[in-house]
């Protein structure tokens, strides 16, 4: 994005009149700045996520309990002992059991080391 481009959609009044520099050198070095890269950048397909997940910031409430694993464990009927309704005599049952929380936020600390962008060199004009 060009900086009149990015400079056009900026939604507040951008305060000059501090008189130690004039508008044009202002805009000037904000075209620079804003050239150089010196602006943060989220390239598309990505968004800004947190590094961790809190409760504090709403992560628990919001992925507790949407996950979960099927797990096969002895049936509480037969023990696998004989013929049952339960588990069709094969003395295994599937269950289905909620991630914990303590998982879930392993896998994303995991999924953020991975994406987490490395320091890149920025050449100057």
């Amino acid at each position: 994005m060009k900086f009149e481009e990015w400079l056009s959609q900026q939604n507040c009044v951008i305060e000059v009149d501090c008189g130690c520099v004039t508008t044009e050198a202002f805009y000037h070095w904000m075209r620079v700045a804003y050239e150089a890269g010196n602006s943060p950048v989220i390239p598309d397909g990505y968004v800004m996520v947190p590094m961790r997940l809190t409760a504090e910031n709403g992560a628990k409430g919001a992925l507790s309990g949407e996950f979960s694993e099927t797990k096969f464990v002895n049936c509480p009927e037969c023990f696998g002992d004989d013929e049952c309704e339960t588990c069709d005599g094969s003395g295994r049952i599937e269950i289905t059991v909620p991630v914990t929380w303590t998982t879930i936020k392993a896998i994303w600390a995991k999924g953020v080391e991975h994406f987490t962008a490395t320091p890149r060199e920025v050449k100057g004009e």
